[in-house]
């Protein structure tokens, strides 16, 4: 099995090579408290904006 952990820490370290700052981060795949573990892992480190839309939960994204 995979540990949760381990998956944040290598998107983590796939995140520092992002040079455009996204304007929000969507969250949307996972168990919900380990959502919000790196929700916060994120704003912490990176002070970017993380959103965990609801189940069917759409948004609009405007270009």
């Amino acid at each position: 099995s995979l540990s949760a952990h381990a998956d944040q820490k290598e998107l983590i370290d796939w995140m520092d090579s992002i040079k455009n700052i996204p304007e929000r981060v969507f969250l949307i795949h996972g168990e919900q408290e380990a959502l919000l573990e790196f929700k916060i892992k994120i704003a912490d480190v990176y002070k970017w904006h993380v959103y965990i839309p609801e189940i069917f939960e759409t948004v609009e994204l405007i270009f």
